[in-house]
Parts: C-alpha cells; sequence; structure tokens
C-alpha cells in the first residue's frame, strides 16, 4: 500500500489472503472504501507500492500471480489504473522507496524464479530505468526500503 498526496489516501491493492487478490482499496483516515476501477492490474502478492510525489502518482511494480513473477508497472491516478511501462525484470519480494532529494522512486533486489537479484532501477515518471552504481548490497530478496 501507498500514501497518496494527491488524492489524500491510502490505496491498498491486492496481497494475499488463500489466493493472490486483486482489489483496489483507500482509506481516506476514518473509511476503507472498495474500489472497481475499469482497469486494474491482476491478482498478486508480492509486489511493491510507492508514491511519487513529483510525478504525483501511485507506481505499482511486479509481483507474484500465484504461479510466475510478474514485471508489470501500474499507475494509479485516483480513479483508475493504468498499464504500459517498460520496467526491470520480473521478480516479487523487491523493495522501493521515494528519493524525495532526487525526486524519483528507487527499486531494489527481489526474487525471480530461484535467482535473487541485485540490481537497482530508478522510475522517471513514465518508466524504468537501471543505474550501474558503483557499489551496491548484495542481491536479497524480501527486504524492506525507506527514505
Amino acid at each position: 500500500m501507498a500514501y497518496d498526496a494527491a488524492h489524500g489516501q491510502i490505496v491498498l491493492f491486492g496481497g494475499y489472503g488463500g489466493g493472490e487478490l486483486g482489489d483496489t482499496w483507500v482509506w481516506d483516515g476514518a473509511t476503507w472504501t472498495q474500489k472497481n476501477p475499469p482497469t486494474s492490474p491482476s491478482a498478486r502478492d508480492g509486489h511493491t507500492m510507492a508514491y511519487d510525489a513529483t510525478h504525483g502518482q501511485v507506481v505499482l511494480f511486479g509481483g507474484w500471480d500465484g504461479s510466475n513473477e510478474l514485471a508489470d508497472t501500474w499507475v494509479w491516478d485516483g480513479n483508475t489504473w493504468t498499464q504500459g511501462f517498460n520496467g526491470p525484470s520480473r521478480r516479487d519480494g523487491h523493495a522501493v522507496a521515494y528519493d524525495a532529494a532526487r525526486g524519483q522512486i528507487v527499486l531494489f533486489g527481489g526474487y525471480d524464479n530461484g535467482v535473487y537479484r541485485g540490481d537497482t532501477s530508478v522510475w522517471s515518471g513514465t518508466n524504468w530505468g537501471l543505474e550501474s552504481p558503483a557499489n551496491a548490497p548484495n542481491a536479497r530478496a524480501y527486504l524492506g526500503m525507506a527514505y
């Protein structure tokens, strides 16, 4: 889940509850409301979401659909989800955080079919770009990140 500052609400998508879930909920500080957007990501868990304050959007990436890791990116505009952005390779268990100093979402790590990932990507507002830092943590999954 992620806080959507543009719309003053927390957005929750999917997760796991006896199977992968594909529902969208928003919290306004007092009430949860289920949304039924015209387009939506497929059911999943192990994905990440972060609010991109530079572009005023909530960004969702990857996850696990019960059979495979995913590599899709979705953007929430307060009413619906939009897909169609290139991204890092498929994975679940990765982490993202919004870097306010640089105005970008940073993605690191994850897990794909037996391989732990150690790559770093940044969100430009329309696509992901692979970074090549001189130093980086070892590959890992199911980690946490915060700004």
